[in-house]
């Protein structure tokens, strides 16, 4: 999730299992570094120049 109001961004992870429990959101940085995936490019390079 993406809030451009903000510029709040998080996540929530859940592992791909029968068992498997949503537990508290992570950061999108934490998603990005979990999946290899930067699916909001133009907030990394925000967070770059910063």
């Amino acid at each position: 999730m993406y809030d451009p109001s903000t510029g709040r961004t998080w996540a929530h992870w859940l592992d791909n299992a029968d068992e498997a429990r949503v537990g508290k959101p992570i950061s999108y940085d934490e998603l990005v570094r979990r999946t290899g995936m930067d699916s909001i490019p133009a907030l990394s390079a925000m967070k770059a120049a910063a």
